[in-house]
């Protein structure tokens, strides 16, 4: 009894002291591990060993600050800027998918069911316009290209597929298309049956491009699908609907004649009755006319010249390494039908040699457009490319006021009110504007919302010409 008197005794005592020697101890270890944490960040060494695990894009704050949508060739890590050196030189163009792809997981809650969509490495993400320019021929006037895996990411639907509900796809879709976002789109008009009669849809592709020949008829359409998607199926499906397989230089071609008596007649795109299947690349080649994907072949066996081969085109497309969206019009021919207004073109005209007090307006060989997103805001870039140094130094002032104080000749709105010219620079014969979105856009629903928007919706003043057999340019020469 007498020892557990004494023991009480002494604990009395101490308690106080033996607490205040716990808490000097918590405080001593908190410090201690502060002061590591602040060591490794200060070193690069991340804080917490799970940040060197792969990270899946699963929701929209890190989908849209990636530096994955780098713009105008720059970009933030060396892998993106040694490739864009690459594209400038012109060397190796590619149609091989990386193997190392890794895949994305989960969805947004009301979003649809979770579906995986393999990401590609920004290294090859920047490569996917060079890849699409050295499979079309050289003898294409129009060029569109839509980057896909972007514009979802943009959307915050990284993982959609056709998996997904129509409903939560027809959103998208309705976003992208009413926005402006997109340039090249093959099912845009069928898009509600597209998947449901081919298996695929535009949410199942990474990129996608179309071409239209010089006669303005014939065109072509390129796609990659997701590297996961099962092309044997389509080929199954091909052979069920009777397509007949067609051999070309060793390619098989999927051919159906262009009837009223097919199932799918006013309900799919005519291109779909001439295709390629590459199922390692997952490429599809598809045209109305079977020479058409015939001279694709041949320009990607280095038989015809690429489009990406034009020296113009490959400047060009340097400057829009990193667009979700890209046009491109080519030629003193797009200058006078594009952007003069094909039905309109007296109206159009005269509105330029208006604001410009009838200064002409040279005609450029090279119309480029670009469509992007850094850090979650909206990036236009305009460029004309001249063959004649002397016409683009003398249009330079010229079309620049038109973007900075002109006014469009449909809506008769001024394109102050629509976007900012925050960039305009002239380097040789090649002129650069960029833009970005005035905060009256937003209140312009019915308006385009890009440059590739005014430009096809041919409200484009800034990107008109005015032809010799109007004003008589060889005056001024």
């Amino acid at each position: 009894m007498a020892v557990r008197s004494t023991l009480r005794k002494v604990a009395k005592n101490t308690a106080p002291q033996f607490i205040l020697l716990c808490l000097c101890f918590l405080i001593i270890s908190l410090a201690i591990s502060c002061r590591t944490t602040a060591d490794k960040v200060d070193s690069g060494a991340p804080a917490d060993s799970s940040a060197d695990a792969p990270q899946l894009v699963a929701d929209a704050s890190a989908a849209g600050s990636s530096n994955e949508d780098n713009v105008g060739g720059e970009s933030n890590s060396s892998s993106g800027s040694s490739n864009a050196a690459g594209d400038e030189a012109g060397g190796g163009f590619s149609i091989n998918p990386s193997s190392d792809d890794a895949a994305l997981e989960g969805n947004e809650p009301g979003r649809g069911p979770i579906a995986t969509f393999p990401s590609i490495p920004i290294e090859e993400e920047n490569t996917h316009l060079e890849t699409a320019l050295s499979m079309v021929p050289d003898d294409v006037l129009q060029f569109r290209f839509s980057h896909w895996n972007r514009l979802k990411r943009h959307n915050r639907v990284p993982e959609m597929t056709s998996d997904f509900e129509m409903l939560d796809r027809k959103r998208f879709m309705v976003d992208v298309l009413t926005n402006n976002q997109v340039a090249a789109v093959m099912d845009k008009d069928f898009f509600e049956v597209q998947a449901n009669l081919w298996g695929w849809d535009s949410t199942d592709l990474v990129w996608e491009a179309e071409a239209q020949f010089a006669n303005m008829i014939d065109y072509l359409n390129i796609l990659r699908v997701r590297p996961n998607f099962d092309l044997e199926e389509l080929v199954a499906l091909l052979a069920e609907r009777e397509f007949t397989p067609v051999t070309y230089e060793g390619i098989t071609i999927y051919t159906m004649p262009l009837t009223e008596e097919v199932d799918w007649y006013n309900i799919s795109p005519l291109s779909i009755h001439n295709i390629v299947i590459f199922p390692d690349e997952d490429i599809l080649i598809m045209s109305p006319v079977i020479e058409s994907v015939q001279k694709v072949i041949d320009t990607m066996r280095d038989q015809l010249q690429s489009i990406g081969d034009d020296p113009l085109v490959k400047r060009a497309a340097f400057q829009l390494v990193g667009m979700a969206a890209v046009e491109l019009q080519r030629g003193i021919e797009s200058c006078e039908y594009y952007s003069a207004g094909n039905s309109d073109k007296g109206r159009l005209i005269n509105a330029a040699t208006d604001q410009l007090n009838n200064w002409p307006v040279f005609p450029y060989q090279l119309m480029a457009l670009g469509h992007a997103f850094s850090n979650e805001a909206q990036v236009d870039l305009v460029l004309f490319h001249y063959d004649d140094f002397r016409q683009a130094e003398l249009d330079f002032e010229f079309r620049e006021n038109l973007l900075r104080m002109g006014t469009s000749p449909k809506r008769n709105v001024p394109y102050s009110a629509q976007f900012i010219l925050q960039d305009a620079e002239l380097d040789d014969a090649l002129m650069t504007f960029s833009l970005v979105p005035s905060p009256a856009l937003s209140d312009r629903s019915g308006w385009p919302q890009t440059v590739i928007g005014w430009v096809q919706d041919q409200d484009a003043l800034f990107a008109a010409c005015v032809i010799e057999d109007f004003l008589g340019i060889d005056e001024m020469n």
